[in-house]
């Protein structure tokens, strides 16, 4: 994922918070899990705190590493729901198991923006504010 597509996220999430009534203080906590603590998933966090950085607003980052771990998964998003966060970014575990902790975060009225990977089309279509991928198969061609 490059540097672009990672702001291009953020400006995502800012436009989301922004739209479903971020607290006029401009303080946001956005709450955020990676799928592992690969090279990749490294430079994702290093991408949105620079854009939390740069941003206009006071963005508090809650980032927690599922380790692919659906039950790790599963506890670090109940977390987020009980913080409140003002949105979620995630690179499910599964496209099947971590619906139901999408579902119930949307359900609170909680954003959320799927990256690299997601819930399966018609449950994202449903319960997933926005999400971010991008071909695999390319990715790893190039």
């Amino acid at each position: 994922m490059n540097y672009r597509r990672l702001i291009s996220l953020f400006v995502i999430l800012m436009l989301i918070v922004g739209s479903v009534g971020a607290q006029d203080s401009g303080d946001l906590t956005i709450g955020a899990l990676w799928l592992d603590a690969s090279e990749f998933y490294t430079g994702v966090r290093a991408g949105i705190e620079d854009a939390a950085a740069n941003s206009d607003y006071n963005v508090s980052l809650l980032g927690n590493n599922s380790q692919g771990d659906a039950a790790i998964e599963a506890e670090q998003m109940q977390t987020l729901i009980g913080a409140d966060v003002d949105a979620i970014i995630i690179s499910a575990v599964s496209e099947t198991s971590s619906v139901a902790l999408i579902e119930a975060a949307a359900n609170q009225g909680i954003p959320v923006v799927c990256y690299n990977t997601c819930i399966g089309l018609d449950d994202a279509e449903q319960y997933v504010y926005a999400w971010v991928t991008g071909d695999h198969y390319q990715q790893g061609a190039g």
